[in-house]
């Protein structure tokens, strides 16, 4: 059974604020992945989002996830920093309000 929105945004919250990186169950996935949480958004249309790198193996990518398709969520002890030459971008969509965003260099 899926966790509530309310509990996925309070825990990707603090993820966020602390610099912690996630271990989440994404959509159809069996497996949870980890992901180092950049910004927690809602859009003009009322979904939320969370905006960070999926971190796969060896590989890391920039990803955007639906809160609506996060299974499950759990805050590992691993923390992560970025610096400037990460590629964030650094606007979200027309009419989206930030909720909560990782310090970072450059914003």
């Amino acid at each position: 059974m899926p966790r509530p929105v309310a509990i996925l945004r309070t825990v990707m919250a603090a993820a966020i604020r602390e610099q912690r990186v996630l271990s989440l169950v994404y959509a159809r996935s069996i497996e949870p992945q980890l992901f180092a949480p950049v910004a927690l958004y809602i859009s003009a249309a009322d979904q939320f989002f969370l905006a960070g790198y999926e971190v796969r193996r060896k590989t890391v990518r920039w990803r955007i996830l639906e809160l609506e398709q996060v299974r499950d969520v759990w805050q590992t002890p691993q923390s992560f920093s970025l610096d400037a030459e990460a590629p964030i971008p650094k606007t979200y969509p027309t009419g989206a309000t930030v909720i909560a965003q990782a310090s970072l260099p450059g914003f």
